[in-house]
């Protein structure tokens, strides 16, 4: 009752309360070009002659809405093929553009400078792609939604850099195969471009981003008057052909080899067809081994392609763990219980072959996502031999299995939006079944959200089934010096959604509070200060009984000689009750009280020679145990180019007396902890 007051009550501070401001957004119009311009870095092409220049960067930091301290001229045009944009970086020390060296995907890991182009085709204000090259040639792409930022996505762009007495020049061509546009004859997309420059710690954008805006890149400008793009036929076959030779711990050797094939073919200018036959992903790179002593599951990131490319829209709700389909087998450990005499396992395989997978993604002119996607895997089977006899037999692990996600997304203005997902995994006589909805509501100003995600699970196996639900809310301000926003999460104790999506356990109640008070505008020495403090009570939904009370508190300040200072501290003053550590239900292990603190200091960052540095402890008191921790580390670095530099880190990590599961005696009713 006190927690749907609560809803109620920030629902009608939300609808009463006046908006805020919104700044202005910049627009231009979309020039069409007769010529595609040559992609060399040097902005020498008819094409781009006669476009009108886009100027008068802003600052995003570190003065949010300060001219950029040096002048960026860009222009762009398009054509039935591609979208173009080319910019000059004009800089008054080209000598001191840094362009140190690194990865795909390394923006933000290198003393270099980027220049990024940010695109909303469906200008929705929810769904970005970006597309960034740094001023040594090195590509940076990934997507923004509401799951977060993928990373892992990466397209099949052209750029091409330059650096010249004036500054330095990105020409880039973005291809409508590595987007997806609306199906129609006039277009206005949402359109920015960012700046960075090292020396300076500056990010400047084309239209002024607020940093008063948690939500950051609803703020973009508009590109205005896309006419008839008439794309050409999307279609791609890829085909391969992948061989193995493996030498065992006798010395033996086996070989194996795979063939299928992937394609790609574009229905229209918004939706695309993903077919992938029979694949091999020994290419991707594998996961880092992890010693996990916890008593939850660990999660792996997506690196396979096929998964990766268009996952915002499956990963509505968060009911989709991709790395599900092709995992371990269901009954991979289990073989060893079914050894007969004089039997051993000779082959266990530990993961299932994925026979196919086919995507179907894309979203109408009216805003409505489409998302469907089927992947099946094969029977998979153990080999144990009879050691005695010689004669081999098959146990099978998992049945051949079919996962299913189907998504209906409809945007809204105002940067809103609803979901509507299923997931299904059928298995011989097992069916897993999860439906759920994530929503958000915003003002017109992005000022105040309500927002969360709902979900239904159902489980069926011979004749057992379980039913689970599980419920999540979020309202508040999300805008300005003063932001607040109260959650309240629920997880019943039967909810499952692990046959295809990810959950580290359920049975909890949550309900948490948040307040926060920036300072925006410089101000003595400082230029901007966050301060945010986190009010968290938790307890299990059946039965209802305490787990937790956790207050934090986080501070960050940014000062006008580009120094940074941070500290956050927890304190937990009742103690703790951890039903998930004991392994058994309705068992908990009584955790200390405990007060944490921390601090990091980093120096500026565009001298040559920095320094970041930090530490913290964690102190318990009322508890059996001392279980005192501390940290400390110190990371020197020094820039001896504009290509090099170097950097040690330090150390120091102590733990003392911190008490983990060990193991259980089922029969004696006791589980021993160390």
């Amino acid at each position: 009752m006190k927690n749907c007051l609560t809803i109620f009550l920030t629902i009608l501070i939300l609808l009463t309360n006046e908006l805020t401001s919104q700044e202005n957004k910049k627009q231009t119009s979309a020039n069409r070009t007769p010529t595609a311009p040559l992609i060399d870095g040097l902005l020498n092409d008819a094409a781009w002659e006669g476009l009108p220049a886009l100027t008068d960067f802003v600052q995003y930091t570190p003065y949010n809405g300060d001219p950029s301290k040096q002048k960026t001229k860009a222009f762009v045009c398009y054509d039935d093929n591609a979208l173009y944009v080319g910019a000059i970086m004009y800089d008054t020390a080209p000598d001191s553009i840094m362009k140190e060296l690194g990865p795909r995907d390394s923006q933000g890991q290198t003393d270099t400078e980027f220049f990024t182009v940010h695109l909303n085709p469906h200008n929705d204000g929810i769904n970005s792609v970006y597309f960034s090259v740094s001023a040594c040639g090195v590509q940076t792409d990934f997507t923004l939604s509401p799951q977060g930022t993928n990373n892992n996505w990466d397209a099949v762009w052209d750029s091409e850099v330059s650096i010249n007495d004036s500054g330095w020049i990105a020409e880039i061509r973005i291809p409508y195969s590595a987007l997806r546009i609306p199906e129609k004859s006039l277009q206005d997309w949402g359109f920015n471009m960012f700046r960075r420059i090292n020396r300076h710690d500056e990010w400047s954008s084309w239209s002024y981003v607020s940093n008063e805006l948690d939500q950051w890149w609803v703020h973009i400008g508009e590109m205005k008057g896309f006419e008839n793009i008439s794309p050409p036929l999307r279609l791609s076959i890829t085909p391969y052909l992948s061989t193995y030779a493996e030498k065992n711990t006798k010395g033996n050797w086996g070989y194996s080899y795979n063939a299928g094939a992937d394609l790609k073919y574009g229905i229209s200018e918004s939706f695309t067809l993903d077919l992938t036959l029979v694949p091999d992903f020994g290419h991707v790179q594998s996961d880092d081994e992890e010693l996990n002593l916890s008593p939850y599951e660990i999660h792996y990131d997506e690196r396979r392609q096929f998964f990766t490319e268009g996952s915002e829209l499956f990963n509505k709700a968060n009911l989709f763990y991709s790395r599900r389909i092709g995992q371990k087998p269901v009954g991979f450990s289990d073989v060893e219980d079914q050894l007969k005499a004089n039997e051993k396992i000779t082959d266990n395989p530990v993961e299932t072959q994925l026979i196919n997978a086919t995507k179907l993604s894309g979203r109408t002119t009216g805003g409505l996502g489409v998302g469907l996607l089927n992947a099946m895997t094969a029977n998979t089977y153990a080999t144990v031999r009879n050691t005695v006899a010689g004669n081999e037999r098959e146990i099978r692990t998992q049945h051949f299995t079919n996962y299913n996600v189907s998504v209906l997304d409809q945007t809204f203005a105002n940067n809103s939006f609803i979901s509507l997902v299923n997931t299904n995994v059928w298995r011989n006589n097992y069916l897993a079944n999860v439906t759920g909805t994530e929503f958000r509501f915003m003002d017109e100003a992005n000022a105040y959200s309500l927002e969360g995600t709902a979900a239904f699970s159902q489980v069926h196996d011979d004749n057992d089934s379980e039913y689970g639900e599980k419920l999540s809310v979020r309202a508040g301000k999300v805008a300005g010096e003063f932001q607040y926003n109260y959650r309240m999460s629920l997880i019943t104790d039967t909810y499952d959604q692990n046959d295809l999506g990810y959950l580290r356990r359920n049975n909890e109640l949550n309900n948490s509070l948040r307040f926060q008070y920036s300072i925006f505008k410089p101000f003595g020495i400082f230029l901007r200060m966050n301060n945010s403090i986190n009010v968290q009570y938790q307890r299990l939904f059946k039965p209802s009984v305490f787990t937790s009370l956790r207050i934090h508190y986080e501070f960050f300040s940014r000062f006008k000689n580009n120094y940074t200072f941070s500290m956050h501290a927890s304190l937990s003053p009742i103690a703790e009750r951890d039903y998930y550590e004991t392994r058994t239900d309705n068992r908990y292990v009584k955790l200390f009280k405990y007060f944490h603190n921390c601090f990091h200091l980093r120096t500026d960052r565009t001298q040559p020679f920095y320094v970041a540095a930090g530490g913290g402890f964690t102190s318990s008191y009322d508890y059996k145990f001392d279980s005192n921790n501390w940290s400390v580390y110190f990371e020197p670095s020094y820039r001896f180019s504009d290509k090099f530099n170097l950097g040690l880190e330090f150390w120091r990590i102590e733990y003392k007396d911190q008490p983990g599961y060990v193991d259980k005696d089922s029969d004696l009713d006791k589980i021993y902890f160390g």
